[in-house]
């Protein structure tokens, strides 16, 4: 039998949109120890970032976000493949897949947007929609318009989970009845308590080594890393 290929996942609510935008300064030091701990996760070729709150536009210059000009610096176009949806020209935020060069391909899909992407991953053969989900009253269509999605993974924050006192619990849940299982097993990804970045997939052997990234406090949500291996 052959060796189980398998490629490493940052999973990631980065709140690198905070940064600058409504007229707060940049706190650079902080970038850049987030685009560090990022690099330090998927350089050494064999991982991809799926990444929420990357800014594009500020809203105070309404120009080229000047984090996101960091982030494409650090992560070079000759070295890394940068994977988003540009829904506006002036859109704020978006939801991106990084990795090495060879590492994903994208995937259209009916829920391509400023928050969700879809890559496949090369050498697992693995489809995953990366998604950051939508906020308050928009947020329970939006999960339940996920229930119609058909791919084998869908990682982020979803701003909702299983757990008593979440308004969107329902909604959530109707994910795992569509037949996703929570490979963060409902644990707290925040640093408010709550459980609501996860990594729902249908066949839960393929992800390995699950790590929720506590102690790492450069975001107000914690990194999640695993692995995906093949079938």
């Amino acid at each position: 039998m052959g060796e189980t290929a398998s490629v490493g996942v940052l999973c990631w609510n980065t709140a690198l949109y905070q940064q600058g935008n409504n007229r707060k300064p940049i706190n650079w030091e902080q970038v850049e120890q987030i685009l560090y701990f990022v690099e330090e996760k998927i350089g050494h070729g064999d991982a991809v970032a799926l990444l929420q709150e990357i800014p594009y536009i500020s809203n105070d210059t309404w120009k080229r976000h000047a984090v996101f000009g960091a982030f494409c610096r650090r992560f070079d176009p000759g070295h890394y493949d940068l994977i988003y949806h540009l829904s506006s020209r002036s859109q704020l935020l978006m939801t991106v897949a990084l990795a090495p060069k060879g590492l994903l391909c994208r995937k259209r899909t009916q829920f391509d947007g400023n928050r969700k992407v879809t890559v496949t991953l090369a050498g697992v053969g693995l489809t995953v929609m990366a998604v950051h989900a939508a906020n308050g009253q928009y947020n329970r269509p939006d999960l339940l318009s996920l229930c119609s999605a058909e791919g084998p993974m869908i990682a982020g924050d979803f701003n909702a989970g299983d757990y008593a006192g979440c308004g969107n619990r329902d909604a959530f849940q109707s994910l795992l009845a569509a037949g996703y299982c929570d490979a963060c097993g409902g644990a707290v990804t925040t640093v408010y308590g709550t459980a609501i970045d996860h990594v729902l997939v249908r066949d839960l052997s393929r992800v390995k080594d699950l790590r929720i990234h506590s102690d790492v406090g450069l975001s107000d949500h914690f990194p999640i890393t695993f692995r995906i291996v093949s079938e």
